[in-house]
Formats: structure tokens, sequence, C-alpha cells
């Protein structure tokens, strides 16, 4: 249950207080929904809004992106992204918590790694495809930038990515691979049914 202190229910309903346009309402329910350091990036840009989200529970995802969609907010990776490149709608840029970083064994050659665990602690376990990475770079901003991939047909097994839990456009989640032609993973959800099968008819035009 969320509460609030004597002084600021005193003042609840008070000018000032509350949300007053669509923006306002949006940056008020994101903070009282999602755990996470918010700032508003006021003055970035004259003719939409945004701000920065850096969040602690990988679940407030699902809260961001139905906030996100109602308001018609647009929700990217921080560092995707900026307010005087987006000139279509209001933006929200997400980062992740240095918390979010634990890397689980799954075996001799194989790992669960959190969105914050970076290139640098990958590589100190051998993960050597990313000798090539910022030490920095977290595995979220390395897998969403085409820069570090090698996107011919076929070659998207040197990523060494075996799963990955996404989220789609239209809010599914789904945990997605193993990433092969061979592969007879279950489409789990609609946009996987009609959009994998695709791909692969596409992919067997062009090779």
């Amino acid at each position: 249950m969320l509460g609030m202190d004597r002084r600021s229910f005193l003042q609840f309903g008070r000018s000032g207080v509350l949300p007053e346009t669509p923006w306002d309402l949006f940056c008020h329910r994101l903070q009282r929904t999602v755990r996470g350091d918010f700032k508003r990036l006021d003055g970035l840009n004259e003719a939409y809004h945004a701000a920065q989200i850096c969040i602690y529970r990988l679940a407030d995802i699902q809260h961001i992106y139905a906030l996100c969609r109602e308001y018609e907010v647009a929700m990217v990776l921080d560092g995707f992204a900026s307010p005087q490149t987006v000139h279509t709608r209001d933006l929200l840029m997400v980062q992740f918590s240095p918390s979010l970083n634990i890397i689980e064994e799954l075996g001799e050659q194989a790992c669960l790694a959190q969105p914050s665990v970076t290139a640098g602690q990958l590589l100190a376990l051998g993960y050597y495809q990313f000798s090539r990475v910022p030490a920095e770079m977290t595995i979220a901003q390395w897998f969403a930038s085409p820069l570090y991939h090698d996107c011919r047909p076929y070659f998207s097994f040197l990523s060494g990515v075996e799963r990955i839990n996404a989220i789609f456009a239209d809010g599914s989640q789904a945990v997605v691979g193993g990433f092969g032609v061979d592969d007879r993973s279950v489409l789990s959800v609609p946009i996987l049914s009609r959009c994998i099968p695709n791909l692969f008819e596409l992919l067997r035009r062009i090779a």
C-alpha cells in the first residue's frame, strides 16, 4: 500500500500538486507505480516532453510499457535516442539499475545475465565475443546495437546469444531462441507466430 506523508497529504489537491496535463499525469502515475529514480528533462525539446527513469525491478518494464502505451509516450532504452532527436511524441528513456547485474552460471560455457551486466564482466569470464566491445557497455545496450553483431544470414550465432527474454511492441513478453533454422522452440505469443515464419520466408528469398 502506498501512502503520503502528512505534509503531502495536506497539500494534495492544491494548485501545482494535482497533474494538470496528460504529460504531468503520466509522470505522476509512473512515479507512483514504478520503483525507480525518475527525472524530468524539461526544456530539451520545444515541441515534446522527455523524462528518464532508472528501474530496480525487471517486472516494472511491463508497468512502464502499459503507461507509455496509454499516454502515447515513446519508450526507449537509454543511450539510443535523445529528446533532441525524437520529434513525434513525448519520450521516456529507460535505464536499468547497476544492481541488475547478476550472472547465473548455467554450465561450463553458458550463463544467464541480467541487463546491467557489462561486456567487461562477461569477457573476464571467458566470453571472448566481447573482446572488442567497450567494457562498460551493458549487455542490454550491446544487444540493441547493430554495431557489434554480424547481421549476415546464418551468422547471428557468433553473438553467443542462445535465449533472450524479450518484450515486443505489442506488449507481449516471451523467451526467444535458440536462433537457428533448425530450432523447434514453440512460438508462444501471437506476434512471434506471425513474424518468425515471415522472416524465414524473406531470408529464403534473398539467400
